[in-house]
């Protein structure tokens, strides 16, 4: 059954490059031409469970030091 999972990413980096280079192999290994993406969760007791999906919308992303959409 398909359904829509909203996802919260926060992307960490010691600097802008870095942060900017993280966030291009996100976008890139979720680009929808690749394939499904294999999400993997592991519960706090070691049992994974796994969901197929595609990324949709929303990567736009907000800074709190620069606003929306600037660390693209």
């Amino acid at each position: 059954m398909a359904r829509e999972v909203l996802l919260p990413v926060y992307i960490h980096g010691p600097d802008r490059r870095t942060l900017k280079e993280t966030k291009r192999r996100l976008v890139a290994a979720l680009n929808p031409k690749r394939g499904y993406a294999l999400l993997r969760f592991t519960e706090s007791n070691g049992q994974s469970r796994y969901l197929h999906g595609y990324y949709k919308d929303g990567m736009e992303g907000t800074s709190p030091t620069t606003g929306p959409g600037s660390a693209g």
